[in-house]
């Protein structure tokens, strides 16, 4: 072998520097099930044992793992969705929360773009349309005004 050729192949093979990864393929459903609770990708590294750059660092260098991440965002939406869907209907459901929630964890979705300058929200007898704030006090007003006129109501009712 020449001196040209042993450089070459110095470069070549790169020595394996710190420890193994703790990758598992495995934890790809794992992930997306974690996520289909409606849980972050942030906590996912606790449940395994990991730290969070961790998981950032698989989604970066294993493809099946990213593709995990985005499909357990979808199934974490999904979940926040459905949650709201049956809340619609329920008494006692804190929209508040649970607009805030959505609103913060899928700021960046095209859905939540699309809506985000200007909400209807439709809560009976009264059809609220304004447009939202960043802290979400006009939710909390709506809540308070509600919850006002419930109290009229009994007293009427009594």
């Amino acid at each position: 072998m020449s001196e040209k050729q042993k450089i070459q192949f110095k470069r070549a093979v790169k020595p394996v520097v710190g420890r193994p990864s703790k990758y598992d393929p495995k934890y790809c459903e794992l992930l997306i099930e974690h996520m289909s609770e409606g849980l972050s990708f942030e906590t996912f590294a606790v449940t395994i044992g990991v730290v969070v750059s961790t998981t950032y660092d698989w989604a970066r260098d294993h493809k099946e793992f990213s593709e995990a991440k985005r499909y357990g965002f979808a199934a974490c939406q999904y979940f926040y969705e459905q949650m709201g869907r049956s809340g619609m209907t329920k008494k006692g459901f804190n929209a508040a929360i649970w607009i805030y929630n959505v609103k913060c964890r899928f700021r960046q979705t095209e859905t939540w773009q699309a809506i985000k300058d200007e909400v209807d929200v439709n809560i009976s007898p009264i059809t609220y349309k304004t447009t939202m704030t960043e802290d979400g006090r006009l939710i909390q007003e709506m809540i308070s005004e509600m919850n006002d006129q419930e109290e009229k109501e009994k007293e009427t009712n009594d």
